[in-house]
Protein backbone atom coordinates (compact mmCIF):
# COMPACT_ATOMS: atom_id res chain seq x y z
CA UNK A 1 0.00 0.00 0.00
CA UNK A 2 1.68 3.48 -1.09
CA UNK A 3 1.77 6.30 1.95
CA UNK A 4 2.48 9.49 1.80
CA UNK A 5 4.85 10.68 4.88
CA UNK A 6 4.63 14.51 5.35
CA UNK A 7 5.97 16.68 8.19
CA UNK A 8 6.96 20.75 8.07
CA UNK A 9 10.60 22.41 8.66
CA UNK A 10 11.59 25.46 10.16
CA UNK A 11 14.67 26.80 9.39
CA UNK A 12 16.37 30.34 11.18
CA UNK A 13 18.18 32.24 13.55
CA UNK A 14 17.16 32.05 16.99
CA UNK A 15 19.33 34.15 19.53
CA UNK A 16 22.14 33.95 16.94
CA UNK A 17 22.16 30.33 16.21
CA UNK A 18 20.71 28.57 12.85
CA UNK A 19 17.90 26.33 13.95
CA UNK A 20 16.44 24.24 12.26
CA UNK A 21 12.59 22.63 13.67
CA UNK A 22 10.63 19.86 12.33
CA UNK A 23 7.06 19.36 13.30
CA UNK A 24 5.97 15.41 13.69
CA UNK A 25 5.12 13.51 10.85
CA UNK A 26 1.86 12.74 9.14
CA UNK A 27 1.27 9.95 7.46
CA UNK A 28 -1.86 9.12 5.11
CA UNK A 29 -2.08 5.78 3.19
CA UNK A 30 -3.23 6.38 -0.29
CA UNK A 31 -5.80 4.20 -1.82
CA UNK A 32 -7.41 4.67 -5.65
CA UNK A 33 -11.04 3.88 -5.50
CA UNK A 34 -11.60 0.50 -8.01
CA UNK A 35 -14.61 0.47 -9.76
CA UNK A 36 -17.21 -2.20 -9.91
CA UNK A 37 -19.57 -2.77 -12.65
CA UNK A 38 -22.14 -5.78 -12.92
CA UNK A 39 -23.89 -6.97 -15.65
CA UNK A 40 -26.10 -10.31 -17.24
CA UNK A 41 -26.47 -12.08 -20.67
CA UNK A 42 -29.90 -11.46 -20.57
CA UNK A 43 -32.68 -8.82 -19.81
CA UNK A 44 -35.45 -11.58 -20.34
CA UNK A 45 -34.68 -14.99 -18.67
CA UNK A 46 -37.45 -17.66 -20.41
CA UNK A 47 -34.83 -20.57 -20.55
CA UNK A 48 -31.33 -22.11 -20.06
CA UNK A 49 -29.09 -20.06 -17.41
CA UNK A 50 -28.67 -16.97 -16.54
CA UNK A 51 -24.76 -15.25 -17.22
CA UNK A 52 -23.70 -12.55 -14.61
CA UNK A 53 -20.23 -10.78 -15.64
CA UNK A 54 -18.57 -8.68 -12.53
CA UNK A 55 -16.12 -6.15 -13.55
CA UNK A 56 -13.44 -4.65 -10.89
CA UNK A 57 -11.17 -1.96 -12.43
CA UNK A 58 -8.03 -0.18 -10.88
CA UNK A 59 -8.23 2.54 -13.36
CA UNK A 60 -4.95 4.25 -11.32
CA UNK A 61 -2.99 4.35 -8.23
CA UNK A 62 -1.15 1.85 -6.50
CA UNK A 63 -2.29 -2.03 -6.32
CA UNK A 64 -4.75 -2.83 -3.90
CA UNK A 65 -4.72 -5.80 -1.99
CA UNK A 66 -7.55 -8.20 0.08
CA UNK A 67 -10.44 -7.56 -2.12
CA UNK A 68 -13.35 -9.30 -1.38
CA UNK A 69 -16.42 -9.18 -3.33
CA UNK A 70 -19.94 -10.29 -2.51
CA UNK A 71 -22.80 -10.80 -4.46
CA UNK A 72 -26.29 -12.58 -2.69
CA UNK A 73 -28.48 -15.00 -4.82
CA UNK A 74 -31.58 -15.49 -3.90
CA UNK A 75 -32.48 -18.47 -2.79
CA UNK A 76 -35.75 -18.96 -3.06
CA UNK A 77 -35.46 -17.74 -6.98
CA UNK A 78 -31.95 -18.92 -8.30
CA UNK A 79 -28.89 -20.91 -7.35
CA UNK A 80 -25.15 -20.63 -8.43
CA UNK A 81 -24.41 -23.49 -11.17
CA UNK A 82 -21.43 -24.30 -9.26
CA UNK A 83 -19.07 -25.22 -12.02
CA UNK A 84 -20.10 -22.00 -13.98
CA UNK A 85 -17.52 -19.35 -12.43
CA UNK A 86 -14.28 -17.82 -13.92
CA UNK A 87 -12.05 -15.34 -12.70
CA UNK A 88 -10.23 -13.78 -16.11
CA UNK A 89 -11.40 -16.67 -18.23
CA UNK A 90 -9.74 -19.07 -15.99
CA UNK A 91 -12.02 -21.88 -14.07
CA UNK A 92 -11.98 -20.47 -10.37
CA UNK A 93 -11.02 -23.07 -7.18
CA UNK A 94 -12.78 -23.34 -4.14
CA UNK A 95 -9.90 -21.12 -3.08
CA UNK A 96 -11.11 -18.16 -4.56
CA UNK A 97 -14.73 -18.29 -3.68
CA UNK A 98 -17.70 -19.45 -1.36
CA UNK A 99 -20.93 -20.35 -1.66
CA UNK A 100 -23.74 -20.57 0.64
CA UNK A 101 -26.74 -22.58 -1.03
CA UNK A 102 -28.90 -21.63 2.04
CA UNK A 103 -28.65 -18.08 1.96
CA UNK A 104 -27.28 -17.53 -1.22
CA UNK A 105 -24.32 -15.84 0.09
CA UNK A 106 -21.50 -15.90 -2.92
CA UNK A 107 -18.00 -14.66 -1.82
CA UNK A 108 -14.92 -14.25 -3.67
CA UNK A 109 -11.50 -13.01 -2.48
CA UNK A 110 -8.83 -11.49 -4.92
CA UNK A 111 -5.24 -11.01 -3.78
CA UNK A 112 -4.13 -7.95 -5.58
CA UNK A 113 -5.64 -5.79 -8.35
CA UNK A 114 -2.87 -3.65 -10.35
CA UNK A 115 -3.00 -0.08 -11.38
CA UNK A 116 -4.87 0.10 -14.70
CA UNK A 117 -6.48 -3.73 -14.37
CA UNK A 118 -9.43 -5.10 -14.76
CA UNK A 119 -11.05 -8.42 -13.43
CA UNK A 120 -13.75 -9.95 -14.97
CA UNK A 121 -15.89 -12.47 -12.70
CA UNK A 122 -18.23 -14.78 -14.63
CA UNK A 123 -20.78 -17.61 -13.07
CA UNK A 124 -24.44 -19.13 -13.98
CA UNK A 125 -27.73 -19.18 -12.32
CA UNK A 126 -30.34 -21.52 -13.02
CA UNK A 127 -33.85 -20.99 -11.79
CA UNK A 128 -36.14 -23.07 -9.52
CA UNK A 129 -39.57 -21.89 -10.40
CA UNK A 130 -41.66 -21.87 -13.73
CA UNK A 131 -43.38 -19.01 -12.86
CA UNK A 132 -42.38 -15.58 -14.38
CA UNK A 133 -40.49 -13.34 -11.48
CA UNK A 134 -38.38 -10.20 -11.06
CA UNK A 135 -34.79 -10.80 -10.68
CA UNK A 136 -32.40 -7.87 -8.67
CA UNK A 137 -29.24 -8.61 -7.75
CA UNK A 138 -26.62 -6.56 -7.13
CA UNK A 139 -22.36 -7.21 -6.04
CA UNK A 140 -20.76 -5.12 -3.28
CA UNK A 141 -16.94 -4.76 -3.10
CA UNK A 142 -14.75 -3.96 0.12
CA UNK A 143 -10.95 -4.00 0.06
Amino acid sequence: MDELTNYAEVVGTYNLHETEIKSNSVTTILTTNLEITKSANKIIWAIGNLKYTITVSNPNGGSVREIIITDVLNPDLIRLVQDSITINGIPAGYGNFTYDDATGLLTFFLNVINPNQDIEIEFSVTKHQREAFKLENYASLTF
